[in-house]
């Protein structure tokens, strides 16, 4: 099972050691897609450590507008998902942010190409915000906008 997860907390060694459990689990393919480093709110740059990497592969990748937590997105993340081909994929990020939406976005794209059916967890930690419910009218604003000028960020 081919599992992605995309995030920048990992640019932090020590939340490194849940991936390495994860790719312990029979079966699992595991790949991490994170930015090289992430600019903190104080000014200060977190860079990727690469300490618990054991048995998952690594792609570090650019982050636009880095240290920008609602604005950042990764300009490749749509040639890496085609590269792994993921059959689950997590994000772990901020809410209302354009990378969660980047993914989305893809992922619908890449749904309709496979048109296959899947079973998602009915686990509602991990479940996205679905469309019904409410969102701040400044987030919609930019999610339309995001949604229209996404042609620009596929890579």
């Amino acid at each position: 099972m081919r599992v992605l997860m995309i995030s920048k907390t990992f640019v932090a060694s020590t939340a490194q050691r849940k991936l390495e459990e994860l790719a312990r689990c029979p079966g699992v393919e595991l790949t991490l897609v994170t930015p090289a480093y992430w600019l903190a709110d104080d000014g200060s740059k977190q860079v990727f450590e690469p300490r618990y990497t054991r048995g998952y592969r690594t792609i570090v990748t650019p982050m636009m507008f880095n240290g920008h937590f609602h604005l950042y997105y990764y300009p490749r993340l749509g040639q890496i998902m085609r590269e792994v081909r993921p059959e689950i994929l997590h994000i772990d990020e901020e809410a209302y942010n354009f990378a969660q939406e980047q993914v989305a976005i893809y992922e619908k794209k890449l749904e309709e190409k496979r048109k296959e059916v899947r079973q998602y967890e009915q686990n509602a930690s991990f479940r996205p915000l679905s469309s019904s419910q409410l969102r701040p009218k400044p987030w919609i604003w930019l999610r339309v906008a995001f949604a229209s000028a996404s042609r620009l960020f596929t890579g």
